[in-house]
């Protein structure tokens, strides 16, 4: 899934920046689900360190 976001990301940044010329609104919506997702990653590999030091591994499927 990571690499389809990685594939996906540019695409959708070129479009989005492109329709941002037209409508600001289309670049506030695209930042706002960037920001979701790096939010979601920093929570993951916080969940991770804290599952670390307390011994358990965190299975790749736990979300």
């Amino acid at each position: 899934m990571l690499k389809a976001l990685l594939i996906l990301l540019p695409i959708g940044a070129v479009s989005v920046t492109i329709s941002a010329l037209i409508n600001e609104e289309y670049l506030r919506l695209f930042l706002a689900a960037l920001m979701m997702f790096a939010f979601v990653d920093v929570k993951r590999k916080i969940e991770a360190e804290e599952a670390e030091k307390e011994g358990e591994p965190l299975s790749k499927n736990s979300e």
